[in-house]
């Protein structure tokens, strides 16, 4: 999303509304992908030489689980709170910004739920689903 400053009127919240779409913000990893646009909902607002800009993004990924592989589709609401300065420029570009957000708020470890038990180390069985007889 890039913002004109000489639009944004000093003192004003205005609403911004934008859309993403993961692939083009570089986003598609082996083990997560985005099934929609990720949708940026807020509010920008200018004071002197400065921009602030709050609101959230949304959207819905599939992460595959850390233990035993299973792709789960989930929703992520991630908070945006960005200050810019404005120092006589005309514009000011946030896609980078958005980018870095949704990297640093995607959790290191997945887990498909708290209780997943992955994989037998020695069969290869997902103990979710089956029990093994290994020892």
């Amino acid at each position: 999303m890039i913002l004109k400053v000489s639009e944004l009127k000093e003192h004003i919240s205005q609403p911004l509304h934008a859309a993403y779409d993961g692939r083009a913000l570089d986003l598609e990893f082996v083990d997560f992908h985005y099934l929609k646009n990720i949708v940026f909902s807020g509010t920008a607002e200018r004071i002197e030489q400065t921009l602030t800009i709050n609101g959230s993004l949304s959207s819905e990924m599939e992460q595959c689980c850390s233990r035993c592989l299973e792709c789960v589709a989930t929703h992520i609401e991630t908070p945006v709170d960005l200050t810019f300065a404005i120092d006589h420029r005309d514009t000011i570009d946030v896609t980078d910004d958005v980018r870095d957000l949704l990297i640093l708020n995607h959790p290191e470890q997945f887990l498909c739920s708290e209780t997943c038990r992955g994989f037998c180390q020695t069969c290869g069985k997902n103990l979710n689903h089956e029990s093994c007889e290994c020892s």
